[in-house]
């Protein structure tokens, strides 16, 4: 498992900002990142950084989802 670290451009103000999940591999974290903020981000295609699982507080955790 690592934390997976992805930018994202708010819709509604235009700014950037960093959504992270920790998964057992970057297309699942992206995955859960679209799947929960869709309405509200457009997340880039490619993480920006990767860390140590629960590094960074404020993650969606993707732990049980199975590869």
């Amino acid at each position: 498992m690592k934390q997976y670290e992805f930018e994202a451009i708010n819709r509604k103000r235009g700014n950037v900002e960093r959504i992270r999940a920790t998964a057992a591999n970057e297309t699942l974290a992206r995955a859960a990142i679209v799947d929960y903020y869709a309405d509200q981000f457009d997340v880039m295609e490619s993480c920006c950084d990767i860390n140590p699982p629960h590094s960074i507080l404020g993650e969606i955790d993707c732990t049980n989802i199975p590869t």
